[in-house]
């Protein structure tokens, strides 16, 4: 559906990792980046403001920079996830966001209980999943340094692209 957005953490992967999902999350074919979501849906395109946007930046600027690690490697239904050791710093996120636009629950409040994740990959062929779930244990944990808040709006081609960071 053209014209929806999202605010995410955006997350630099290694290298086999970053293969990973670009190969198997069909979400990344969108040109949506290795992220964790912090707020989706979040605003209409059109009613991303620069409002909205100072908004976000304000509650970006007062987020304090954080190291996730990346430590587990989980199976879900139809996807792969890296889940970070701690939700805490990201869920936080998702707290204060929907806080300043409670109209924008996470998830159309669908989930009773949030679990942050970044999807590595998405298919319905097990041997893929079991695959990518094995390259992700041989990779490890890993840490990343998180510092940035990206907004990113869907394309009428059904693509994604940053709008803001």
């Amino acid at each position: 559906m053209p014209g929806r957005s999202a605010v995410i953490v955006p997350i630099l992967l290694p290298a086999r990792l970053a293969s990973l999902r670009d190969a198997g999350d069909r979400m990344a074919a969108h040109g949506v980046p290795a992220h964790v979501t912090v707020l989706f849906p979040f605003l209409a395109v059109d009613a991303l403001t620069p409002m909205a946007r100072s908004t976000i930046a304000r509650l970006a600027a007062k987020s304090p920079p954080f190291v996730a690690r990346f430590s587990r490697v989980e199976r879900r239904q139809e996807m792969v996830w890296l889940v970070p050791a701690s939700q805490r710093p990201f869920l936080d996120l998702t707290d204060a966001v929907a806080a300043l636009w409670p109209d924008y629950p996470p998830y159309e409040g669908v989930h009773e209980r949030l679990i942050a994740h970044l999807t590595l990959v998405e298919t319905t062929d097990r041997q893929t999943r079991d695959a990518a779930w094995a390259e992700a244990v041989e990779v490890g944990p890993f840490d990343v340094a998180v510092h940035e808040l990206t907004v990113i709006t869907e394309t009428e081609s059904g693509n994604w692209r940053t709008r803001w960071r």
